[in-house]
């Protein structure tokens, strides 16, 4: 976790623990529900090689136990990523470069349409040019994969502190009882199935 992360985290702890805010895994109602609003988020299909990494690793934290079936939110994002050269010798030729990658998101509620939330994450990971080409493709290539992690991670912070808070159309138990008795069967929890990874 990066400096400006970690103050970013114990910003917001703060902030909400002066409202009587609890740790994310707690044992309060209030943790407990936005634990189960993340669990019915499903992630849009992301068609490129980053995508399908930062997808996979948002499936890792938001439902863990698998997706769900009948997910209540979409969570629609595009990703921008830029490569900028920092150490450049007299030759002007560059040793060293900074990967940022950037993602803009909403989360959408899938039975009003309506966007509930929105925000934007980025990570910065610096990697070295060495003399081997193929070295330093994969060095490329680990800058992009912990820029993924990263903004996977900032984004799930986001959208839990989202849901921890309160700040989101909740599902009145009225119009769950009378949907329930239009099909003539109690309501039911939502089953879980493994989630599908993308694969490029």
């Amino acid at each position: 976790m990066t400096l400006l992360k970690f103050c970013l985290t114990c910003f917001l702890f703060a902030a909400l623990s002066a409202c009587g805010f609890k740790p994310l895994y707690g044992t309060n109602s209030e943790i407990g529900r936005a634990q189960e609003q993340l669990e019915t988020v499903s992630i849009a299909q992301l068609n490129t090689k980053l995508g399908v990494m930062v997808r996979n690793n948002l499936l890792d934290r938001l439902s863990p136990g698998g997706a769900p079936a009948n997910p209540r939110y979409r969570l629609e994002l595009g990703l921008r990523e830029q490569t900028i050269g920092v150490g450049v010798r007299l030759d002007a030729s560059v040793t060293r470069f900074n990967y940022l990658l950037m993602s803009d998101y909403k989360l959408v509620d899938k039975e009003t349409r309506e966007i509930v939330f929105t925000s934007s994450s980025r990570s910065q990971v610096a990697y070295d040019v060495v003399r081997s080409q193929f070295a330093t493709v994969i060095a490329k290539q680990d800058a992009q994969k912990r820029a993924a992690r990263d903004v996977s991670e900032d984004i799930t912070l986001r959208l839990a502190l989202f849901f921890a808070t309160g700040s989101f159309p909740a599902k009145s138990d009225a119009a769950e009882s009378d949907a329930a008795r239009k099909e003539g069967a109690p309501p039911e929890q939502d089953q879980k199935t493994k989630p599908i990874r993308n694969t490029l």
